[in-house]
Formats: structure tokens, C-alpha cells, sequence
């Protein structure tokens, strides 16, 4: 039996913005779809570049006093953007999320293109309960 792979489970990625993508119009994506990140992308390659969470939102512009319909997805996004292949398997996923400690991945085929996204929500449905349990654990440790 064939081991699920992240590609048979992610969401297509829907809703992306670029550098210069100003932080209202992402507000209003993820309202509009119901997603609290959104992979900001090279306009061109389509490589992630990093992502603009509703955190980032709050702490990065609105906390910092930005205007949010002029400031832009490059000044308030979280970088880098931690990326996995598309055929990668779910456990190795997971741990990149403890490893880096975040929610969701862009995931990229061979040339480095952002072809999906995959949320720790997607996968602690499908993984062993105890690793489920030790990555939402290492990813809401405080950061160091």
C-alpha cells in the first residue's frame, strides 16, 4: 500500500498575492475565502516568497501603524516561506511544521512553482495521533 503523499490532500491554491499586493486587499481575500494565510508569490516564477498570515495583519501593519491600503504584502509578510515538495509524505509535512513552527506549507512542484497549500488542520486528520498531538505542541511553543 502507497503511503499518501501531500499532493492527494492539499488545497489548490486559490487565493495568492505578490509583493506588492496591498495589506487591504489581502484582509479582504481571506475574508472572502475564509483563510487565515495567503502565500505571497514571485509575480513571474510563482515561487513563494513568503506568506502574509492575519497575524502578521494585525501585529505588522495595523499594531505597527500602517496604513492598510497602502502598505504592501512585502512589508508585513513572514518570510522565508517554508515550502515541501508536492510528493512529499504527510509525516515529513508535519515535522517541517514543527520544525519551523507553522500552521500551513506552500507546496511546490519541481521548478519551485507554489502549486498548493496543506494546513496542519488537513493533516492531523490523516496522521498518527501522537505525532499530531507532538507537532500542534512544538508549534505553539513560544518562539525562541
Amino acid at each position: 500500500l502507497e503511503k499518501t503523499q501531500v499532493r492527494d490532500i492539499m488545497s489548490s491554491v486559490v487565493e495568492v498575492c505578490t509583493p506588492l499586493t496591498p495589506v487591504n486587499e489581502i484582509a479582504q481575500q481571506m475574508k472572502e475565502h475564509q483563510v487565515g494565510a495567503i502565500p505571497v508569490l514571485d509575480p513571474i516564477s510563482r515561487k513563494p516568497l513568503g506568506m502574509v498570515t492575519d497575524r502578521d495583519i494585525v501585529v505588522n501593519a495595523v499594531g505597527a501603524g500602517r496604513r492598510c491600503s497602502k502598505a504592501t504584502a512585502a512589508e508585513v509578510m513572514t518570510t522565508p516561506a517554508h515550502c515541501m515538495p508536492i510528493d512529499s509524505s504527510l509525516e515529513s509535512c508535519a515535522e517541517a511544521m514543527a520544525e519551523n513552527q507553522v500552521r500551513r506549507l506552500p507546496l511546490v512542484n519541481r521548478k519551485g512553482a507554489c502549486v498548493g497549500v496543506v494546513s496542519l488542520g488537513d493533516l492531523v486528520k490523516r496522521i498518527d495521533p501522537q505525532l499530531a498531538a507532538d507537532v500542534l505542541l512544538k508549534i505553539s511553543d513560544e518562539k525562541s
